[in-house]
């Protein structure tokens, strides 16, 4: 219960002020730091708030379907924004990371769930368009703490409703 009353509390941050908003879909590669190194399509929906002096982002990421399992979750990262041009930021972006994994079973036909609260964090480089259409580039390392811990490497568009942090 105190994990989904501190996750309801960092989701209302952003609301407090804030300049500009984005909606963005990326999609990439999902790569398990696990002893079978397996491999999976990953995507993310991600709706990124602009402030000052960090911006915020909330979102879904599905981690793709390995052989052995398949993992989702919702994030909540603060974002360290810095202008390399004028319409170009790298980023830092760090929060937690609340997933969900279905496991393939020993026997191979049932299946278990495991879920818990971890951290993801991650660099990128995003465009940063005053309104407009825009992209972004990112890893982000996921540490669960009780699952295998995964790269992520995305590449998307994403949607500027208003101005943005610079």
């Amino acid at each position: 219960m105190r994990k989904l009353l501190i996750l309801i509390c960092l989701t209302l941050i952003p609301f407090v002020s804030h300049a500009g908003t984005s909606l963005g879909i990326l999609g990439g590669e999902h790569i398990s730091n696990s002893v079978h190194d397996e491999k999976a399509t990953a995507w993310a929906i991600q709706q990124t708030i602009y402030s000052t002096p960090v911006d915020y982002v909330m979102g879904y990421l599905n981690e793709g379907h390995e052989i052995s399992h398949k993992r989702d979750g919702i994030y909540i990262s603060v974002v360290i924004p810095h202008s390399l041009s004028g319409k170009v930021n790298s980023f830092f972006s760090v929060g937690p990371y609340v997933w969900n994994s279905t496991n393939v079973a020993a026997n191979k036909t049932d299946y278990t769930d495991q879920h818990g609260v971890g951290v993801i964090f991650g660099l990128g480089l995003k465009s940063t368009p005053a309104q407009g259409w825009g992209w972004e580039v990112d890893w982000s390392r996921i540490l669960t703490f009780k699952n295998a811990d995964a790269d992520v490497f995305l590449v998307g568009v994403n949607y500027n409703f208003g101005s943005s942090s610079q």
